[in-house]
């Protein structure tokens, strides 16, 4: 009874050893290598939580003999384990991390589920092939060059403060953006928390606005429409050949998934005051249209009041 005992124990150490590798394999033929395309960290996005849920079922329980709950426990902690691995060697950043962590927590359970029931209707005669079958598809759901045809949609970010300066001042501040200093910066989930890129300094030179903003990131804003001291307009261009450190590693901000567009001032004095409107349009092409939006709102939104705050502490300081 015993040696039976050990020899159960090794086998399943055994199992859990393998469903980390596997694992581990899928998250590079997926994301390290991923195929589509711009579209191929979406198509991943799904087929990667799916596929890890059908084969570590395949793994780890091969016989069913474990309950659903089991082999969902196991396969969200070997995910949290990856996750973990995948931040401390750098490979994807914390910000992808908690962008992707609800499919990373739901569609594992899709893929379980899918391979319990096909388990569950084959006969012994064939099961053992399909066990290998289910193992090898998701490499070849990767290697097929998926090319979906993502809806397009526009997206407007616009944040605004009240500043007790006239508008004239507030403009000047405006026209050159001094580099932010540590106690002038405003404390934000996106920034703080999740160590997005935030902007430092800007500055205008003929008809071009030069943005930089931390981890080396920096483009130009093209002015369309300049109207002192009350309206600022610009188209957004990023070099071919731009630092992206500051962006999650599978994302560009100048992509055919996500453009950022163009953006604007717009200042409008009462009584001395002036009411301060920064606003930014972008383009999305993903399968999540509308997620991946809401987290636009929350990261451009943090951009905006932070360069807000700081045009209101140096106007008002200044009056």
């Amino acid at each position: 009874m015993t040696n039976e005992r050990t020899s159960q124990d090794a086998g399943g150490r055994r199992r859990i050893f393998g469903a980390v590798v596997f694992a581990a394999v899928l998250y590079m033929v997926f994301f390290t290598f991923e195929s589509g395309g711009d579209a191929g960290f979406w198509v991943s996005m799904v087929l990667f939580p799916i596929c890890v849920g059908m084969t570590l079922q395949i793994i780890l329980d091969p016989m069913l003999r474990q309950p659903f709950g089991w082999v969902s426990r196991w396969v969200w902690g070997i995910l949290a384990l990856l996750a973990v691995a995948m931040l401390v060697v750098a490979a994807e950043t914390l910000i992808c991390v908690v962008i992707g962590s609800p499919f990373l927590l739901g569609l594992p359970l899709v893929g379980i589920s899918l391979t319990r029931i096909a388990l569950m209707r084959l006969n012994d005669r064939s099961a053992q092939i399909t066990r290998v079958s289910l193992l090898g598809l998701p490499l070849v759901m990767a290697s097929l060059g998926w090319s979906f045809l993502f809806p397009e949609r526009t997206e407007m970010v616009t944040n605004q403060i009240v500043i007790d300066a006239p508008a004239e001042v507030v403009w000047q501040h405006i026209m050159t953006f001094d580099t932010v200093q540590p106690e002038e910066q405003l404390r934000t989930v996106s920034h703080n928390l999740l160590q997005a890129t935030q902007p430092i300094r800007s500055s205008v030179q003929d008809s071009i606005r030069y943005a930089e903003w931390t981890m080396g990131v920096d483009y130009e804003e093209y002015l369309t429409l300049v109207s002192a001291p009350t309206t600022m307009l610009w188209d957004i261009r990023f070099a071919p050949d731009f630092k992206r450190d500051g962006f999650d590693t599978h994302i560009s901000p100048a992509s055919s998934q996500l453009m950022l567009l163009r953006g604007g001032y717009d200042l409008e004095e009462v009584r001395g005051k002036t009411t301060v409107t920064l606003t930014t349009e972008y383009r999305l092409r993903t399968a999540f249209n509308g997620y991946v939006a809401w987290w636009g709102a929350q990261f451009l939104g943090d951009n905006h009041n932070s360069i807000l705050h700081v045009l209101k502490r140096r106007a008002e300081d200044e009056t």
